[in-house]
């Protein structure tokens, strides 16, 4: 397994797919997305 030191970068633009929307009982919104994570071997 190979793990990322320092973490993923969060910025920027990808393309996904909206899975859903739902409320939380204290009614906050969260949706369910799906994205490819792309990576490059050492």
């Amino acid at each position: 397994m190979y793990t990322v030191p320092d973490g993923l970068g969060k910025k920027g633009q990808v393309k996904g797919q909206l899975g859903g929307w739902f409320r939380s009982a204290k009614g906050d919104w969260f949706a369910v997305v799906g994205y490819d994570i792309r990576y490059a071997d050492r």
